[in-house]
C-alpha cells in the first residue's frame, strides 16, 4: 500500500452475504471483525462493506467507529440507503 504514497485512499473489505453456515448470527461475525479490525496497521483508512442487510445496526456502527473504519453501502435496491440507517 506505501508505494501508492498519498494517492491511497481508503481500503475497502468487502464481504458478501454470510449465510448461517458461516456465521450463527450478526453478533458472531462483529466478534470476528473487531478482532480483524484491532489487528489493522495504524495510518491507513479503512471502509468495510457488509451484504447481509439484518447486520447493519447500531452494534455494526460502534463497532466501525470504535475503530475509525467507514461503512459502505452498495447502491442495491434491497439495502438500505443511508437515512433508513440506525433510526
Amino acid at each position: 500500500m506505501d508505494i501508492l504514497g498519498e494517492k491511497l485512499g481508503p481500503v475497502v473489505f468487502q464481504f458478501p452475504y454470510l449465510n448461517k453456515k458461516k456465521f450463527k448470527s450478526g453478533g458472531e461475525f462483529l466478534t470476528l471483525l473487531g478482532d480483524f479490525l484491532g489487528r489493522l496497521p495504524k495510518g491507513y483508512k479503512f471502509a468495510v462493506e457488509i451484504r447481509n442487510r439484518s447486520w447493519l445496526d447500531a452494534r455494526l456502527a460502534d463497532r466501525l467507529r470504535e475503530q475509525k473504519v467507514a461503512l459502505v453501502l452498495q447502491d442495491q435496491s434491497w439495502m438500505p440507503r443511508p437515512a433508513e440507517l440506525f433510526e
